[in-house]
């Protein structure tokens, strides 16, 4: 099924093999701002946050509330899975300056990771030898780096030039590198493992709110989109770009 979420505070499921709507979860009491998969104990569970400043798991499979996890002072921008020792945990971000860690199994909170200067935009997962990190990016202009298994912190990057706002992991020649988006229209590709930036997309002139890796004839290709209302997809080994895909009349929020 495909979830989506926004400013009526409500999640709603869909069909995409039919385009039908599926299901509406409502308990949000303010704008839902980010969606994610995470298994939990054999089933896959959604888990939703916003404004409210609330994570909520729900059952796809019953559309039924699983539980609420609380501890954010502010509004929740970003959640996702990272996996520690085996199992997926849940990590969520926001307007408080933390990244917080959950056990989805039984909705106890984990570590809060504190070091950023700034409102969080967006959270993601990437695999440095052999292990998944989180990285987080924020207003205040820096990629952060963490080890879930321990909370600590791995490395800080910090060459954008204003604030950064989206990030995704992505595989070139078969290492996965992590790429960042934000205010200064530039997708920056770093090596986790040396923490260097290893490109500069020049992409859209304005800001970029969305980044995404997508497997196009084998090979994965980025996309970007933000303020200039373009999507555009691009070549993570050489920054050349593959295609410009317009349509939207607004700004380009997410792409996936």
């Amino acid at each position: 099924l495909l979830a989506s979420a926004g400013a009526d505070g409500t999640v709603r499921l869909w069909d995409p093999a039919t385009g039908e709507p599926d299901s509406v979860l409502e308990g949000h009491q303010d704008v839902v701002r980010t969606v994610c998969a995470v298994i939990v104990a054999d089933r896959e569970l959604l888990a939703s946050a916003g404004d409210d400043g609330t994570v909520r798991l729900w059952d796809p499979a019953t559309r039924e509330l699983d539980s609420v996890l609380e501890g954010h002072h502010g509004g929740i921008r970003a959640v996702c899975a990272v996996t520690v020792l085996g199992r997926q945990l849940l990590a969520s971000a926001g307007d408080d300056r933390t990244v917080r860690l959950w056990d989805p199994l039984t909705g106890e909170p984990g570590a809060v990771l504190r070091g950023h200067h700034g409102g969080i935009r967006g959270i993601c997962a990437v695999m440095v030898v052999g292990r998944e990190l989180l990285a987080s990016v924020s207003d205040d202009r820096t990629v952060r780096l963490w080890d879930p298994a321990t909370g600590e912190p791995d490395g800080v990057l910090d060459s954008h030039h204003g604030g950064v706002w989206s990030a995704c992991s992505v595989t070139v020649a078969g290492r996965e590198l992590l790429a960042s988006a934000g205010a200064d229209g530039t997708v920056r590709l770093w090596e986790p493992v040396s923490w260097t930036q290893r490109a500069v997309v020049e992409s859209q002139k304005d800001w970029i709110l969305g980044v995404c890796a997508v497997t196009v004839a084998g090979r994965q290709l980025l996309a970007s989109a933000g303020a200039d209302r373009m999507v555009r997809l691009w070549y993570p080994a050489t920054g050349e770009p593959d295609a410009v895909l317009a349509g939207h009349q607004d700004v380009v929020r997410a792409v996936c």
